[in-house]
């Protein structure tokens, strides 16, 4: 399998292909995106591991920059996502994306999450200062059928530990 990003003019969506090993031709590609506005919510995947029926696939979610056709009020604003709950993020600011599919490329699950520093505050009632970079660069599966995700943070690196969910264990169709 092969991660990287890529859409139409001025978007970026998280990408997943698959290719034959003998000869490189590719079988599919899938595309995936944590939601938002396209044209400001830039998805760019690095890192990917094969589990035993499944790949996962780390990436980073956010607002590039605001130049050229990304130059709105919204961009400006941080509001790349309209949707209820949503937090403003500057633009420079990203959070980590982690896919997980079935072996062709079907999502089960994805999630969002970000690093927050244990002196600031709850994110729902921080300050944009509050929220910084934490993007998912690569992820390994860990023998207790969990995932471990290395992040991009603001000031360094970080590894972010994903259990399995109750469901996964002892079930080796969801295990990693």
């Amino acid at each position: 399998i092969v991660t990287g990003q890529g859409g139409t003019p001025n978007t970026y969506s998280a990408k997943l292909t698959k290719v034959q090993a003998v000869d490189g031709t590719r079988l599919w590609t899938k595309t995936y995106t944590a939601g938002g506005t396209p044209e400001l919510i830039f998805n760019e995947c690095w890192g990917a591991v094969v589990t035993v029926d499944s790949y996962v696939v780390a990436c980073g979610t956010g607002i590039e920059n605001c130049a050229g056709t990304r130059n709105t009020a919204d961009c400006a604003n941080g509001i790349g996502d309209n949707r209820t709950g949503a937090l403003p993020r500057n633009a420079g600011v990203w959070q980590s994306l982690v896919i997980r599919t079935d072996t062709d490329g079907n999502l089960l699950w994805q999630r969002v999450d970000s690093y927050k520093h244990p002196s600031f505050p709850a994110l729902a009632s921080s300050m944009p200062a509050h929220r910084t970079s934490s993007a998912a660069e690569w992820v390994v599966a860990t023998s207790d059928g969990g995932l471990a995700v290395f992040l991009d943070e603001v000031n360094g690196m970080g590894v972010m530990k994903l259990m399995p969910s109750p469901t996964d264990v002892g079930n080796s169709s969801q295990k990693c």
